[in-house]
């Protein structure tokens, strides 16, 4: 099976900008949160920072709804959210050079481990209200100094040094925002929709959409050259021109046991992992495998693996490396 995406010009979904433009610094928590309308404010699921010119790391973390961080490979433990956050986590995302990570709860709560820095959270912003919404994922800069996070309903929180551009709160959705990416620089992003649907802002450009659900409904979005790659819940990769595209379950007749719940780049951007609910992980491209908690679903043969027989208390939500 070819599961590539051809781009639908006749579904673009341009940028659409709410009334303000331009960034949205740390200062101006308010009128954020003024133009994702307090009542419901949302957010969007697991993605992955933009490819940072780090050496890449040896190992990855996967995280779990409960808060609880798996290691693999030589990944040190740095902590997790298990006990500390009160609401379901719904991704993990490493810092830049791989010394840290952030869990995101889904009502916006960040926890930093590591040398991850703490730049705000939803609930700082609220004061006591809450999302219509729920935050479904998180991504950081480049340079780790900030974050964004997105909700169910496409709200999009910016934090620390990450810029504002827009957000698809005000649109009515056919599908609910499963996933974001950066761009590389930084400067804009991506936000892509459960039915498909792709939106831009900033210096995002749009190359197409999702037009069919035979693998799944997407799960996440990563960058990928000068553009992006789109993973569904059966094992789908849709790429689009400009996407350094290798492969996908779907495309090896692959099926995964547990429902695919987030993609992550490599830190070179020349491949990346699918992870899935019952924690096995996928590796496409110069993506090291390292070990997955159901062993047989990973790679067979590897020494890394760490977590044999683990028994999961509760689902994989999120990917880190």
């Amino acid at each position: 099976m070819h599961d590539t995406a051809t781009s639908n010009t006749a579904e673009l979904q341009r940028v659409r900008k709410s009334g303000l433009s331009g960034q949205l610094s740390r200062v101006l928590p308010v009128l954020m949160a003024m133009l994702m309308s307090i009542t419901g404010v949302g957010a969007a699921l697991l993605t992955a920072s933009p490819a940072s010119a780090s050496t890449p790391s040896t190992y990855y973390w996967v995280a779990a709804a409960n808060g609880t961080v798996y290691n693999f490979g030589n990944a040190p433990s740095y902590g997790s959210a298990k006990g500390i956050s009160a609401h379901p986590v719904v991704g993990i995302i490493a810092t830049p050079d791989n010394l840290g990570y952030w869990e995101v709860a889904s009502d916006g709560g960040v926890f930093s481990f590591g040398d991850a820095g703490f730049y705000g959270s939803v609930p700082g912003i609220l004061q006591g209200r809450t999302l219509s919404k729920p935050v479904v994922g998180m991504v950081a800069t480049a340079d780790g100094k900030g974050y964004w996070l997105v909700a169910s309903d496409g709200g999009v929180f910016a934090f620390g040094d990450a810029g504002f551009y827009g957000s698809a709160a005000m649109i009515k959705l056919s599908g609910p925002v499963v996933g974001m990416a950066a761009t590389p620089d930084g400067q804009g992003y991506w936000l892509v929709a459960s039915d498909g649907g792709v939106f831009t802002y900033g210096d995002a450009v749009f190359a197409g959409t999702v037009t069919t659900t035979v693998t799944g409904s997407p799960v996440g979005i990563i960058a990928s050259g000068t553009s992006y790659i789109i993973a569904t819940s059966r094992g789908g990769g849709y790429n689009f021109p400009g996407s350094n595209f290798n492969g996908s379950l779907a495309m090896q007749g692959t099926v995964p046991n547990g429902q695919i719940v987030g993609i992550s780049p490599t830190a070179d951007a020349k491949g990346y992992y699918f992870v899935g609910s019952d924690g096995g992980v996928f590796t496409f491209g110069d993506a090291v495998y390292y070990g997955s908690i159901p062993a047989s679903l990973g790679q067979a043969g590897s020494v890394f693996n760490t977590q044999v027989g683990v028994a999961l208390a509760s689902p994989i939500v999120g990917f880190a490396s």
